[in-house]
């Protein structure tokens, strides 16, 4: 697929963390990506896999939340019982496997985590690669101070975090709105084939001063509601939902 996703917006954390990526991405490390709920964890995941040598290979996204104790093995026929973590390592052989919201993971699934990442090779794959998985984490957590709470295992978090990006909430690189907002315009206009083509001056102003609690993700879902109720080329800002005016 190559190097498909873009990073939008010319701020200096976007800058920033578009120099960070583009080191990281070829050299095979392991990832944590932090930051808050909706700022794009995922997306920046998938950015790291995609400008690696794995980019031909699947992501293996992995829900945490949705691995609990109970869920932690399930059952095959003639009693044969399968590690859903282990699983889904065996499917990321020589690809990328994503942790999301990584400090999910209960202390138990934990361990299990740890000693996936501290194994050389997966017991019945006969990779040859010497990091037969790469491994990026993410959380909005601050595992850290989880850490210090006794909710997460300090060994694992020495393992996941290698070289940290962190994501910075909308409300700080407002500036990177405008160019946001027209690709996202752009997208969703295509999608839903609307003629819309931008925003209106005054409609770009209500986006900046709104403060955006829920960072990109709630942009991209104001957007959406604007695109599809809008009669207009240029999004006013009554297309915009009542909550950001």
């Amino acid at each position: 697929m190559g190097s498909d996703i873009t990073i939008i917006g010319n701020s200096v954390a976007m800058n920033r963390i578009r120099n960070l990526l583009e080191r990281v991405a070829p050299r095979d490390t392991t990832v944590l990506i932090t930051g808050e709920a909706g700022t794009g964890k995922e997306f920046f995941a998938r950015a790291v896999h995609q400008r690696s040598a794995r980019r031909d290979r699947p992501f293996v996204a992995v829900d945490c939340a949705a691995i609990t104790n109970r869920g932690f093995q399930y059952e095959l026929p003639r009693s044969y019982r399968k590690d859903v973590l282990e699983d889904l390592y065996e499917m990321a052989q020589d690809s990328t496997m994503f942790l999301g919201e990584v400090g999910a993971f209960s202390l138990d699934v934990q361990s299990k985590l740890l000693r996936l990442l501290q194994q050389p090779l997966f017991h019945n794959i006969a990779a040859t690669a010497s990091n037969p998985v790469r491994f990026i984490a993410a959380t909005a957590l601050d595992l850290a101070e989880e850490v210090s709470k006794g909710q997460f295992r300090e060994d694992l978090y020495a393992r996941l975090n290698v070289v940290t990006i962190d994501l910075p909430p909308l409300r700080e690189h407002k500036d990177d709105i405008p160019l946001l907002a027209d690709h996202f315009i752009h997208q969703l206009a295509r999608h839903y084939n609307r003629h819309i083509t931008g925003l209106s001056p005054s409609a770009r102003a209500v986006l900046l001063r709104y403060d955006w609690p829920f960072n990109i993700r709630e942009l991209k879902q104001a957007l959406e509601h604007a695109v599809l109720g809008s009669e207009r080329e240029y999004i006013s800002p009554e297309d915009l939902p009542n909550r950001l005016l």
